[in-house]
This record gives C-alpha cells, sequence and structure tokens, in this order.
C-alpha cells in the first residue's frame, strides 16, 4: 500500500491518537487487529515510538513501515495538519491544542526529548532521566511514581487508574 489518503479510517480510531501525539511521532492509527491497534510508522522508526504508542493506547500495536512523505500526506488529510505543525514537531517547539480542545503544556509538546536535552544541556544523565520519568508519568496522568532499583537494572512502573504498569527498565 503506497497511498494512505485514500483508505478508510475511523473517527473513534482517529481519536484515540490526539493531533499532537500523532505529529509529534508522525503515526497514524489504521485500523483494529482485535485487541491491538495497526499503526503505519515511518520506515526509519525506533522500537521506543511502538513502545511509546503502544504505553499510550494501553494496548498492543502492529507497525506498518511507510515513508515519511506517505505519513505526512495522511497526516495532513486525516488530522488536517499544517506545514506549520510538522515543522514546530520537527523544531520540537510545544504542540498546538489536542484534538479534545485541552492546551498541550511544554512538557508535553511533540518531542519532550528534545526540550529536556536542551534544558539540561550541561547536567548529568541522572537529571534527564528523573525529568523524563516524570514529565512522562505528569502526561500519563499517572498517580504514583515507582522507581524499583534491582541488582541490573531499575524499573519504572506508574500507577494509572489504581493498576501499577511497567513503562521502563533503565540499565
Amino acid at each position: 500500500m503506497t497511498d494512505l489518503t485514500s483508505i478508510e479510517i475511523f473517527p473513534d480510531l482517529l481519536a484515540l491518537i490526539p493531533k499532537d501525539v500523532a505529529v509529534g511521532y508522525h503515526v497514524l492509527p489504521l485500523s483494529y487487529e482485535g485487541s491491538s491497534v495497526r499503526i503505519a510508522l515511518p520506515l526509519a522508526c525506533d522500537n521506543q515510538v511502538i513502545d511509546d504508542i503502544s504505553f499510550y493506547l494501553g494496548r498492543p500495536v502492529i507497525a506498518e513501515y511507510f515513508t515519511r512523505e506517505i505519513i505526512t500526506e495522511a497526516l495532513q488529510t486525516f488530522y488536517d495538519v499544517t506545514e506549520i505543525d510538522l515543522a514546530k514537531a520537527a523544531s520540537g517547539e510545544p504542540a498546538p491544542a489536542n484534538n479534545a480542545g485541552k492546551p498541550v503544556d511544554d512538557n508535553s509538546a511533540a518531542n519532550p526529548q528534545a526540550q529536556v536535552s536542551s534544558r539540561y544541556a550541561g547536567d548529568s544523565s541522572a537529571v534527564v532521566t528523573a525529568d523524563r520519568i516524570i514529565t512522562q508519568a505528569v502526561r500519563m496522568g499517572a498517580s504514583d511514581i515507582h522507581v524499583e532499583p534491582y541488582e541490573k537494572f531499575m524499573r519504572v512502573r506508574y500507577r494509572l487508574d489504581g493498576v501499577l504498569h511497567e513503562v521502563e527498565q533503565i540499565k
């Protein structure tokens, strides 16, 4: 498949991934596959994006890879993304209001890692890691953050709706 603009994507599926998240990660939900969601990703995409989207959705994702240009065209079609939105996402500037109409704060912009990196350019990686963990917890609406040290790694879990979810293992 080379043209994503000609497929039908239902509004409830688009609502799963708000515009600011879709533009920031350059992804597009395509369809439901049982309890999973099939998403379009750029060809040069790392596994962290898949993990982030899966965590955001609270369900597994099935990745389907396309060129960046094809995904950009589809984002413009389905989310009414403008060239300005894309430029802001690429530069790490704060994203516009999301689909729910809620303003997006600086910490949930399209490229949070770029903001953290510039904010703590001279600081140690521990400061950057702590800021990333806290920022992601706030963005996800976590009530607790559990950082559990083990011999060879550290496990990070967030409490969401009363249930602890493992979000990362830091080695």
